[in-house]
Order: structure tokens, then C-alpha cells, then sequence
């Protein structure tokens, strides 16, 4: 415990820690049949690895009982539930960028004054995907409205702690618009002498063009009422 009656961790135990996964690996490594000279030479399997032991460490810290495959592009990290809107909110008043204009998903939605809530599935990308691979796993799940993205942002608007990461990387939603539209937002934290939230909008074949998707985001996916 430290002075205000949190645990703690010395750095005795954090060695402790480090050594007996290390002792592990060689276990898990002849288990996949994998040469280590091959894992060596893939540049991105470090951070892979390491992205696996930090969800690893965080399931155990939110109870959670699923298991991570190490290899898996997509690893689930929590379940997010978007409470109950009681108050008005309008899309124009949330979507502008930092220029000040409009997001292209405004003409097809509109302002609401209540909203059931809604719970969503965040993974992790454990290497750099396209959109495809992410669109391949939405059929199993609903499209997110404008609002729940809206409502999880502005509950982090100073980049506190909560289910959107701030580290930098992108904040994954695929939110529904008009008839058949669908709009891709990517927010991420900006630190360091900006401290705000850049929200990217892109249509599907537009993110198809940009490129990938980099590992270390956090898809969410919205599950089926």
C-alpha cells in the first residue's frame, strides 16, 4: 500500500514478474512450434508480445475469464456500456473539426433528447489491419449511433482515464447514417502541448485507400440489442 492506501507495486516484485515471463516463454514458444530465429526477424512480433502481456494483465485486473490468443489479429479487451441519454444532444453541436466545418455524416442524422443504452465489445488490434478485416467482423454486430460515439468522448474530454484510449492511438467506431451509410470515426488523444481529441471521418472505401489500420487501436463494436 502507498500513502493513501493504494497497492503497490515494488520494484522487487515488478523483477520478480519480468523474470518468471521470461522463464515462461521458452514453454510457450516450443508449444507453437515456432523457430525463435523467425519470431526474431518479424519486426512487428514484439510488440505483439508485448501488447498480449499488457491485455493479459489487464483481464486479470477486470476479472475477466477469455482467453488471448497471441496470434489473433483482434484481442477482446472489455465490454463498454453507453448509459441511458436523458438530455438533448445535436450532432452539429459535436461535429465540427478543428477548422470549424462540418462532418460529412451531419445531413443524415439529427439531434435527440432521449436514447436507450447500449453496450459494445472493445478489441484490440494486435497488428496493423485493414478495414476490411475489421468489416468482416462487424456482421456480427450492430452499427453504433452518432450519439454513443459522442457520449464516450465527451465523458473523456480532458483525456481522463476511461474506455477510450489515450496513448495516441485511434478510437474505432463504425457509426450508421442515413438509409445504407455507414462513417468511420478514428479519435485519438492528443498530449504533449495540445491535450484534445482529433476525430477523423471517413467513408468505407475512403479508409480502404488510407491504408491500415495501426496496431495498439481499439475497435468497438456494438452488440445486438
Amino acid at each position: 500500500m502507498d500513502s493513501h492506501g493504494t497497492p503497490s507495486c515494488t520494484n522487487g516484485q515488478f523483477a520478480t514478474l519480468a523474470s518468471r515471463i521470461v522463464t515462461a516463454l521458452p514453454k510457450a514458444i516450443k508449444l507453437t512450434g515456432l523457430d525463435p530465429k523467425v519470431i526474431l526477424n518479424h519486426t512487428s512480433q514484439g510488440e505483439r508480445l508485448s501488447l498480449a502481456v499488457a491485455e493479459a494483465i489487464n483481464m486479470l485486473y477486470n476479472g475477466s475469464a477469455k482467453t488471448i490468443p497471441v496470434d489473433a489479429d483482434f484481442i477482446y479487451v472489455t465490454e463498454v456500456t453507453v448509459p441511458a441519454i436523458t438530455k438533448r444532444m445535436d450532432p452539429k453541436e459535436f461535429f465540427k473539426n478543428s477548422a470549424g466545418c462540418d462532418f460529412r455524416i451531419l445531413p443524415s442524422v439529427s439531434a435527440i433528447d432521449s436514447a436507450p443504452e447500449a453496450s459494445f465489445e472493445v478489441f484490440r488490434l494486435m497488428r496493423n489491419v485493414h478495414e476490411s478485416d475489421i468489416v468482416e467482423k462487424l456482421k456480427d454486430y450492430d452499427l453504433a449511433e452518432w450519439y454513443h460515439f459522442a457520449v464516450l468522448v465527451e465523458n473523456q474530454v480532458d483525456g481522463n482515464d476511461g474506455p477510450l484510449t489515450i496513448n495516441g492511438r485511434a478510437n474505432i467506431f463504425h457509426v450508421r447514417g442515413g438509409s445504407d451509410e455507414v462513417f468511420i470515426f478514428g479519435a485519438h488523444w492528443k498530449p504533449a502541448g495540445f491535450d484534445e481529441w482529433e476525430t477523423n471521418e471517413y467513408l468505407p472505401e475512403e479508409v480502404s485507400l488510407a491504408g491500415r489500420w495501426r496496431a495498439g487501436s481499439l475497435v468497438f463494436l456494438r452488440l445486438r440489442p
